[in-house]
């Protein structure tokens, strides 16, 4: 069954997801979401990547990322590329898997800066025909679509549902420090909210930045 699939995997900095669900599990938006409490073990990362690990190991994704370049699972279990572009499974040749799908995945900000170019390289990673009219849905077919997928998590995807189009950002995002990070959290949401904030993203870090090491690039 999971052969079917091309697995991707969309990431995105946790400085910025972190904040970005606490803010709606605080008033005012914790009325319209529903959600009352913050809780880090929902950001998700750690599953992400243990998913995308055990696809790795069973060989269903892999050996190569979108980008064309062979990646290694390392030696905790065994599986690695030879030299040939064999893969190796504890020593032995593993049998050919000619319906392996290439690693996928993509950064959020990589795709706001370059929608068309990543999407371009996505659809040829899936086998589909790239056409411009992708990067965009205005009709009252889409946006009921939207927002019906979209009812059960009201109050977290509302720029989403109500966007028509998916374009480059004009401003590249501005590099900032931690302090600054820390700075701008305790503005926002109080010393507490700013500790909560930074305890779950540096928490985090570790299994985005192993994730981000597959991104792929346009």
């Amino acid at each position: 069954m999971l052969g079917k699939f091309h697995f991707t995997f969309l990431i995105r900095d946790p400085h910025y997801s972190i904040p970005s669900y606490y803010r709606c599990t605080i008033p005012p938006l914790d009325a319209i979401t529903g959600f009352y409490d913050f809780y880090e073990s929902e950001a998700g990362y750690d599953e992400v990547r243990r998913v995308f690990d055990y696809l790795r190991k069973i060989r269903l994704v892999g050996p190569h990322d979108a980008n064309g370049n062979a990646t290694t699972n390392g030696a905790s279990n065994g599986v690695y590329v030879n030299g040939d572009g064999v893969v190796v499974v504890n020593g032995s040749a593993a049998p050919a898997n000619t319906k392996r799908a290439e690693i996928c995945v993509i950064d959020a900000d990589d795709l706001l800066d370059d929608p068309a170019g990543i999407i371009k390289r996505y659809c040829k990673s899936v086998g589909i025909d790239y056409t411009p009219e992708m990067l965009t849905w205005n009709s009252e077919e889409d946006h009921e679509i939207a927002k019906e997928a979209f009812e059960k998590w009201r109050g977290f995807h509302e720029d989403a549902i109500h966007s028509t189009e998916l374009k480059a950002r004009i401003h590249q995002k501005a590099r900032k420090t931690e302090a600054e990070f820390d700075q701008e959290w305790r503005e926002k949401y109080g010393e507490k909210g700013a500790k909560i904030i930074r305890a779950a993203v540096d928490r985090n870090m570790a299994d985005y930045r192993y994730m981000k090491k597959f991104v792929m690039k346009a």
